[in-house]
């Protein structure tokens, strides 16, 4: 018989059991009761090298405990987990919402002054025709604001353009709201009747145009709008804005705070798309020609310069004034290979007169802002003086008090450079600035014309008279040449010789002509044909 060895084995448990199944080999497994009529589970395991019987027992209640128990943690653990697993979801969400909404945001709005932006308008379209049956939009623009960009740097600009945004919130009322377009551009959307339109522009023209101090720098900003309303002059909005930008931009061509969209705007827009298409080619189709005006020395009243002055015929729209091409010829560009053309062009008509009349005199041909400022600007004008072969001390390049505002420091140096190359410089329409005295401080000006506006009524504007003998006295005192155009009249002759002014220009002597007919012109005024 085997030995017996458990700890602690309840006596019944053997009484229940086969003692022969005890001694089956491995391990084997009982149900008892005990005397507390608790359910057992038995399990015994036999050695026969030992020849003993290890038996063990445990409680079912106890098991079932014990399985309670690790289903309740195996539960807990699983609670837990989802738990942890929502957490985690819910902390992902709200950062994804919460990156939603920012990309939502910054698609609908300027990131610079924190306006909603065109997307926005866009899709508010549908909304806000619903809300309101009548509504005006007004296209906002900032004047002046590629000059101040150009002087002080993006980051003043970016100053700028968050102050007047701040300030067209702050006129914008509860239906009202306001957007920034681009650049300088913002679009307002306004609800309030058609006849109150125009008090509101100039309200918020007033607001905006109250000084502001960026960096110790004084500024006194101006803004220029053109209105359209709907639906009486567009039936969706990005025509609306449209009829909008052109009131825009017929309010800056004369000069307005502000203007509403009419009817006759059409036609002048579809004339200047005309304009802008035909002028694309204008250049290469030869349609410009070149006109000769004589500028009479005031003492011999023979011929001692003359301004080149460019036309324009086109087969499709007839002639065209520059009035009319060269402002839009500077925005899309083709003017610097206009005054290309111009400047080599004229070059040539002018030896070509040289050697038919046997005379010598200056050439005056103006450029534009954009030429001027050009990287390579002097270069290309030494070129083409060298292509033609014209002398670099008979040019003079005119240039207006206007285009030195658009970046004085670099039209001073690009001006100086082509004084050191003996080419002369000209300050055209003088008078008709600002601040054309100090402009003349520093700059390397070898001749004033005075605006032709003076000289027309100066024989009756006593005013007008003596604005004329100031700037001649102030050109002496210079010692610069001084050109008054627009001369008509043998009165303004002879007061202009008497107040010592240098030259004469204008149709008391001669109008724009041909090279030939300034070769007739000089040979009809100096018989002789002599030199200069």
């Amino acid at each position: 018989m085997p030995e017996w060895y458990y700890s602690p084995v309840p006596t019944i448990a053997f009484t229940q059991i086969n003692h022969l199944n005890l001694y089956s080999p491995g391990i084997n497994i009982f149900d008892v009761v005990n005397r507390k009529h608790q359910k057992l589970l038995v399990l015994s395991e036999y050695n026969r090298q030992f020849n003993y019987v290890t038996v063990t027992t445990v409680s079912y209640d106890r098991l079932y405990q014990n399985l309670y128990d690790q289903l309740n943690y195996f539960i807990l653990g699983i609670v837990l987990f989802y738990l942890f697993t929502l957490f985690f979801y819910i902390i992902n969400h709200k950062r994804d919402q919460r990156m939603t909404n920012e990309l939502v945001w910054s698609a609908n709005h300027d990131v610079l002054t924190k306006l909603p932006n065109r997307y926005f308008l866009k899709h508010k379209t549908e909304d806000w025709n619903e809300k309101h049956r009548r509504y005006s939009a007004l296209f906002m623009d900032l004047n002046n604001f590629k000059s101040i960009n150009d002087n002080y740097g993006h980051p003043f600009g970016d100053k700028l353009l968050v102050i007047i945004a701040q300030r067209l919130s702050s006129v914008m009322e509860k239906h009202d709201y306001v957007i920034r377009q681009g650049g300088d551009e913002f679009i307002a959307l306004t609800p309030k009747p058609f006849d109150n339109i125009g008090k509101f522009a100039r309200h918020i023209i007033h607001i905006v145009s109250e000084v502001v101090i960026i960096d110790n720098i004084t500024l006194y900003p101006k803004i220029t709008i053109g209105i359209a309303h709907y639906p009486k002059d567009a039936d969706t909005l990005d025509i609306l804005l449209s009829k909008a930008d052109m009131a825009l931009y017929k309010a800056k061509e004369n000069k307005l705070n502000f203007l509403e969209y009419s009817t006759s705007l059409d036609e002048a827009s579809k004339k200047r798309l005309d304009i802008e298409l035909e002028l694309r080619k204008a250049v290469k189709n030869d349609e410009f020609y070149m006109l000769l005006q004589p500028q009479m020395n005031a003492s011999t009243l023979q011929i001692e310069g003359v301004e080149a002055l460019i036309r324009w015929q086109n087969p499709k729209l007839g002639f065209i004034p520059p009035d009319q091409f060269i402002n839009i010829a500077e925005e899309i560009a083709e003017i610097c290979e206009i005054g290309q053309f111009a400047l080599r062009r004229a070059c040539l008509m002018v030896i070509n007169v040289w050697n038919e009349t046997n005379t010598s005199f200056t050439l005056s041909v103006n450029a534009s802002a954009d030429e001027l400022l050009q990287e390579n600007y002097v270069d290309q004008v030494l070129m083409i003086l060298d292509e033609t072969g014209f002398p670099n001390h008979k040019l003079i390049i005119e240039v207006t008090e206007s285009l030195l505002i658009h970046d004085v420091r670099k039209a001073k140096d690009v001006l100086t450079n082509l004084r050191l190359e003996g080419i002369g410089v000209s300050l055209d329409d003088f008078g008709t600035g600002y601040s054309s005295l100090s402009m003349l401080k520093g700059l390397p000006v070898t001749e004033l014309k005075i605006d032709q506006s003076f000289i027309a009524d100066m024989m009756i504007e006593r005013q007008n008279l003596l604005l004329v003998r100031s700037i001649l006295t102030l050109g002496n005192l210079l010692e610069l040449k001084i050109v008054a155009e627009g001369v008509e009249e043998e009165a303004q002759v002879f007061e202009l010789q008497n107040s010592d002014c240098s030259i004469l220009q204008g149709y008391y002597f001669a109008k724009p002509i041909t090279d030939k007919e300034l070769v007739t012109f000089i040979q009809d005024s100096n018989p002789e044909n002599t030199s200069n």
